[in-house]
């Protein structure tokens, strides 16, 4: 018998606000992605992914985060 697993949702962001120093979180519904992919003779190829929370419920303020993966 085969069990059929659901996937897995992501619904929420969770991070600490650097204004507050506190555990907040934000609705995935609410972030934006970017992503851009680049080459470097030094490490290989970079895969760069931006992420804009919106405005931050404990300061009301912009967080952007930027992901940097080498390969």
């Amino acid at each position: 018998m085969t069990v059929k697993k659901e996937p897995v949702k992501i619904t929420r962001i969770e991070f600490i606000c650097p204004t507050t120093n506190t555990n907040t979180s934000v609705p995935l519904s609410s972030v934006s992605f970017r992503a851009k992919m680049s080459s470097c003779i030094k490490c290989g190829d970079n895969t760069i992914i931006d992420l804009d929370v919106g405005l931050c419920p404990a300061c009301n303020r912009t967080h952007p985060v930027t992901i940097l993966r080498s390969f």
